[in-house]
């Protein structure tokens, strides 16, 4: 059986939030309630402060390292038998006076523990994000987690797409109970715009049914939400100090400008130039360098805003963009970079200068970009990144044109007929590179079932000429298509999926 593993590194924020919270030793779990768990951490019937010291340190130690709950527990449970906190003893409930059997460590409760802490944590580090990024993504989308069995409730909010600043957020925000996997997705104004066109999402927040509950352990009579666990309708990075964000905040932004590190504008800008697109794809850190020289502003436009739309989702693929915009720029800088490097070795062996470079302009040859080909992914380290052939840059109504028969002809997937459409496929080659797409077993399975199924009709002509070009063929239709097909929207889930075990949220 498959257990729950956190990704091996962890969002600075869900061990912030972790260890800004205080100690409460509690004897039951609902002595401590709701928004209280935001600032207090306690373990039931964990009385004694070394006790609870012990479980909150190694938890600590667990999510700063990834550690999965066999690592965890392995550590911890010596630990726990030699403070005498293991197995079933005798105590004296508090607020009864009653002398009972409970229990106290034990695997099954080690593993609540370790879910429902690491869980929570990094739930409440992820609400931070999203308030700082909200103004680029501000709407999320609530999906089903990892789990082979959900609660019915949880299954009909799978879909629901609301503003982050939604008020239903506070209460339906997961984790929603004991070992709840659900999960929140941060979206653009555009995907939202997609996404609601397809019919598939609710965009206005459901009513909110409660049913009657009463805390037997305070006598409290309490209104909780329908499919959530008593005293989970919270969410819990809404109610740690403000104090703590701004802290981060400051911290954060004092450490970027020591480091000078670039900090992405707030949100996409479309310009009225090519020299503007390209000065503002370096000022907002999509690219090291930017030329657009050659194209109008309505290609660079929309280059750079699915450069944007896709950092925004997939940070890690910044380290790739080296260049962005023509393959013509892109393949000059590198000629150039070659020619230098030749220079400086010929130097070295004591050619003079002057005839070195001569020398090095003839032998050196400077690639080409091919007039049939509307733009290309290159990985080379120097100048990596995504770019368009100015020949069809030029001129984007011909171009679109072009692009519009290649979708009717099934050349190219449903959806797929924007300038846009092309800068997704090219920048999906950059997610397959990053995770390794194309060795996965399942797209591997995926590929296959398509091209049994018809790959033109599943997908497009194109997706069948390898399995590179049908992973990039169906991220641009799951990208463009309202309503996905299904081997779109597997291939999506899996690039997603794959992208939060290696560097995002965790899964199982």
């Amino acid at each position: 059986m498959a257990s729950y593993r956190f990704s091996a590194t962890p969002p600075k924020e869900a061990q912030a939030w972790f260890r800004a919270k205080g100690f409460k030793p509690a004897f039951d779990h609902r002595e401590v309630w709701k928004e209280q768990h935001s600032h207090a951490f306690t373990v039931a019937k964990a009385m004694k402060m070394d006790v609870l010291t012990s479980i909150r340190e190694s938890l600590d130690g667990a999510l700063a390292n990834g550690k999965t709950f066999a690592q965890w527990k392995k550590e911890l449970q010596p630990e726990l038998e030699r403070l005498g906190w293991w197995g079933k003893q005798e105590m004296t409930d508090p607020v009864t006076g009653e002398i009972r059997e409970v229990q106290l460590g034990s695997p099954r409760r080690l593993k609540t523990i370790y879910n429902t802490n690491l869980r929570t944590a990094r739930a409440a580090g992820q609400w931070q994000r999203i308030q700082r990024s909200k103004r680029a993504m501000p709407y999320l989308v609530y999906e089903l987690g990892p789990s082979e069995q959900h609660r019915r409730e949880h299954v009909s909010w799978a879909g629901i797409l609301l503003p982050a600043d939604d008020p239903w957020w506070q209460t339906h925000y997961p984790p929603n109970g004991w070992g709840c996997k659900c999960r929140i997705r941060q979206v653009s104004k555009r995907e939202y715009d997609r996404l609601k066109a397809s019919g598939n999402y609710l965009t206005t927040a459901p009513k909110i049914t409660t049913k009657e509950w009463t805390n037997g352990r305070t006598g409290e009579v309490l209104q909780v939400p329908k499919g959530i666990d008593p005293g989970w309708d919270h969410n819990p990075g809404m109610h740690q100090s403000k104090a703590l964000a701004d802290n981060e905040q400051r911290s954060q932004q004092a450490m970027d400008k020591a480091l000078d590190v670039p900090v992405p504008k707030p949100e996409f800008k479309p310009q009225k130039t090519t020299k503007a697109a390209a000065q503002w794809a370096v000022e907002a850190n999509l690219a090291d360098v930017a030329d657009y020289a050659g194209v109008k502003p309505e290609v660079a436009n929309a280059w750079n805003e699915s450069l944007w739309d896709h950092l925004q989702e997939f940070p890690a693929l910044r380290d790739n963009q080296k260049f962005v915009g023509t393959g013509q720029g892109q393949f000059a800088r590198y000629h150039q970079i070659q020619v230098e490097r030749a220079v400086q070795r010929a130097v070295e062996k004591g050619l003079d200068e002057d005839l070195a470079r001569t020398w090095a302009k003839r032998s050196v040859k400077k690639p080409k970009v091919s007039s049939r080909t509307y733009a290309h992914s290159w990985s080379q380290p120097d100048v990596a990144g995504v770019t368009v052939n100015k020949v069809w840059g030029k001129d984007p109504a011909f171009w679109k044109e072009q692009l519009q028969n290649d979708m009717s002809a099934r050349f190219h997937p449903v959806g797929c007929n924007t300038i846009r459409s092309v800068v997704d496929h090219e920048l999906a080659h950059q997610i397959d590179d990053l995770l390794k797409l194309r060795d996965d077993p399942e797209v591997q399975t995926l590929f296959k079932q398509a091209r049994d199924a018809g790959m033109a009709t599943e997908v497009s002509r194109y997706a069948d000429t390898n399995i590179k070009e049908f992973i990039a063929e169906c991220w641009a239709e799951a990208c463009n298509n309202p309503s996905p097909r299904t081997y779109a929207s597997r291939i999506a889930a899996v690039v997603r999926t794959r992208y939060r075990r290696q560097f995002g949220e965790g899964s199982e």
